[in-house]
């Protein structure tokens, strides 16, 4: 890759920086292209060379979020327990974490995109496909009967994993300098444990 290549690839990912973190911090509609602009060192005419409109970041931004997301699917695809899958999938979520200041940001807007209304319909359409806390629900009702998951209402578990999840990636977008808490913590939650029968 050229010097002029690099400039450009570099620049463009400064505006994508720049715009996640004002559309997590001020929300999208919050954000304006000239706050983008100031944040990313560029005029307002360079910005939408790289990006036609304020949507086409967000659009951009959600499709990275996306590929977070295939990463929970493979992981389904995949011909491994229940108790595995959700060992596996934490892991990862929190090394990318630890690995990125932007993953958790990534993982926030991801979740103010499915739940909010703030963002355009269409500009969902990546993530629209996501059903994480049902898909979810399905594998730890398959755990349950596996025994490997502990007992309980499958969608409430699965909600409070990912409920979990989101509350850690916006704790370390807000407090950065706090340590990544460790995997075993939050599957945890669904795992069975020994104590779980006596409470039958």
């Amino acid at each position: 890759m050229g010097n002029r290549a690099e400039q450009t690839e570099k620049r463009r990912q400064a505006i994508l920086l720049s715009s996640l973190d004002l559309f997590v911090h001020k929300g999208y509609h919050g954000t304006t292209v000239r706050d983008i602009a100031k944040r990313s060192e560029v005029s307002v005419g360079l910005l939408f060379h790289y990006f036609p409109t304020k949507q086409a970041i967000l659009e951009e931004l959600l499709k990275i979020a996306q590929d977070g997301l295939d990463l929970t699917e493979t992981l389904m695809e995949q011909s491994v327990s229940p108790i595995e899958f959700f060992e596996q999938m934490t892991a990862a979520i929190l090394q990318a974490f630890k690995d990125s200041t932007m993953a958790a940001k990534i993982f926030m807007l991801s979740n103010q995109a499915l739940t909010s209304h703030w963002i355009p319909e269409e500009s969902k359409a990546p993530l629209s496909a996501s059903t994480s806390v049902s898909e979810t629900a399905k594998l730890i009702e398959k755990g349950q009967t596996q025994g490997s998951i502990r007992p309980g209402d499958p969608l409430s578990l699965s909600l409070a994993f990912w409920g979990a999840i989101h509350g850690v990636a916006e704790a370390l977008v807000s407090y950065p300098q706090i340590a990544v808490p460790e995997a075993k913590w939050i599957v945890d939650m669904v795992r069975k444990h020994p104590q779980d029968d006596l409470q039958k």
